[in-house]
């Protein structure tokens, strides 16, 4: 006689033969159970993982398969007689050597979504007829080269697997023997919009990321990660954000791209625009390209605070150490009120005009434009009135002037105002005071001009790329007013109808320097 012995096994993490007092008992690992035939409750389960150091079961799981929605348990096919289930998720048994294919979206159990890729199953096989293999696998897919579980004649048990779908089934093959099988299924992945659902991912990964998408379609438009918001508020389809205690050059989004060809690490685009051709003024790339129909890139900002500077846009130039060069801001403001729309360091250039803009006084839908005086130097002035006294008149030039204007090249005007006739000339000129006699006392206009001593150097000619064309297709900016355009057809460096002057870039060694962009990027 034997004692009555109750044995409990919770939740083993193995498989194999438990011993006890002479006696055997075969345990399942969590990726399988023993019960008696007629007994297969509707139970959860672990979804399987698949990560190194986890448990992952077989042959029918798929790597990485998409987000995981998981809802209650729930039985769509049970093919025991009886069991109450019709059609492909009913009795009879699957017959050795044979498979059934079943519509697991249209299985019955609410939950599971049209747009679903694959499920996470719990597949119990029972009442064997031998020994045998179930395959589980996407419908219209190939078969596995592996079992989802084995199994012995008489035997009961269960094994949990993630199973891509095919066209929203999946295909079950019975190997050698036959069986009855039970399928459960507690959740589904998708690619798509889940609804109502929101992705929750929580890490403390050095050096990387907590969600990673990654794409090797070559197809335009392809990218790794895609956000799409729906709503009709103020919505956002990708929001980056950093904490309060982020180190310095955090950001809340962070574009890289290695490849300079035509590139970019972010590009804010408004749909409609077609601005394409655009990108041959960017024969580099650019670490943000915003294209728009009203605004390709805005930038605001609020006031500042009383220890700090507000930007609504600013670039600059660092040298290889990472010292700062030269920059521009556009809207800047300081604490104590001192603001400007454009702000630059380094100097201000451009082709065109200068001017400013002042309201028209009577006509609504005009403006009045006055244009910068423009000249082969960085000059300055100061002007004013005055009178002589026995003949004399000492000007005292301001201190603004004196401050920046060079001692040598000074010019002196001076205009005697009145009725008489007057002879006066300029006795002394020099940045402490100027000097005027006159034949006789008079009143006079007068104007001192200079130049700016800390650029009286600078050259009129300089050597410069502004113009040189970003490849051999470039055409002549359309920027140039006619007189510029037939200035660059005159000098060589397009032609009259608006191409390369290729015999000029090849002179001056710029065919050469295109041909090696292409072949690196052609590398790439």
């Amino acid at each position: 006689m034997f004692p009555a012995l109750s044995v409990h096994v919770l939740r083993p993490a193995w498989s194999g033969v438990l011993r006890i007092a002479g006696l055997s008992l075969l345990v399942l690992g969590s990726a399988g159970r023993l019960a008696a035939v007629g007994d297969i409750p509707l139970t959860n389960w672990t979804v399987p993982s698949g990560r190194s150091g986890t448990l992952s079961t077989l042959a029918g799981d798929a790597g990485s398969p998409g987000v995981f929605v998981p809802f209650s348990p729930c039985r769509i096919a049970d093919t025991r007689a009886g069991s109450g289930f019709a059609g492909s998720y009913g009795a009879p048994s699957i017959p050795g050597g044979t498979s059934r294919t079943m519509n697991v979206v249209a299985s019955g159990c609410s939950g599971i979504a049209a747009y679903a890729t694959a499920v996470s199953l719990n597949v119990t096989v029972t009442n064997t007829q031998g020994a045998g293999f179930l395959m589980v696998y996407p419908a219209g897919g190939a078969t596995p080269q592996v079992s989802t579980l084995n199994y012995l004649a008489g035997q009961t048990l269960a094994n949990a697997a993630i199973v891509p779908l095919g066209s929203g089934s999946i295909t079950i093959v019975a190997g050698v023997s036959g069986t009855d099988v039970i399928v459960d299924v507690n959740g589904y992945f998708t690619n798509g919009t889940n609804p109502q659902t929101s992705l929750f991912v929580s890490t403390n990964r050095d050096n990387g990321a907590a969600i990673t998408g990654f794409n090797e379609s070559n197809a335009n438009g392809s990218h790794g990660v895609g956000g799409y918001a729906a709503g009709t508020g103020m919505v956002h389809g990708v929001q980056g954000q950093v904490s309060e205690t982020a180190g310095s050059w955090s950001s809340g989004v962070h574009g890289v791209t290695s490849n300079r060809d035509k590139n970019f690490g972010v590009i804010g685009d408004v749909v409609g625009s077609v601005l394409t051709s655009a990108l041959t003024n960017f024969p580099h790339g650019a670490g943000v390209l915003g294209r728009g129909v009203e605004h390709g890139v805005a930038g605001f900002a609020n006031e500042p605070s009383p220890t700090g500077v507000s930007f609504g846009t600013s670039g600059c130039i660092l040298d290889a150490p990472g010292v700062y060069k030269v920059g521009g801001m556009l809207g800047i403001e300081w604490p104590a009120g001192e603001r400007y729309g454009v702000y630059y360091d380094g100097g201000l250039g451009g082709f065109g005009t200068k001017s400013f803009l002042e309201p028209h006084p009577s006509d609504p839908e005009r403006i009045v434009r006055y244009y910068s005086l423009e000249g082969p130097e960085s000059g300055t002035y100061c002007r004013g009135s005055a009178a002589t006294r026995g003949g004399v008149a000492v000007l005292e030039l301001p201190d603004s002037f004196r401050w920046v204007t060079d001692v040598e090249g000074l010019t002196v005007q001076v205009t005697p105002t009145g009725s008489e006739f007057v002879q006066v000339r300029v006795e002394k000129k020099g940045l402490e005071q100027v000097v005027v006699r006159a034949s006789h006392d008079t009143t006079f206009d007068w104007v001192v001009q200079g130049v700016r001593r800390a650029y009286k150097d600078a050259e009129v000619t300089p050597r410069s790329q502004l113009l040189k064309p970003s490849g051999p297709d470039a055409r002549i900016p359309a920027f140039l007013s006619a007189d510029e355009k037939a200035r660059v057809v005159a000098s060589g460096l397009y032609n009259a109808d608006g191409s390369v002057n290729l015999r000029t870039a090849e002179r001056l060694g710029w065919t050469r320097e295109w041909e090696a962009r292409a072949t690196e990027t052609r590398k790439k």
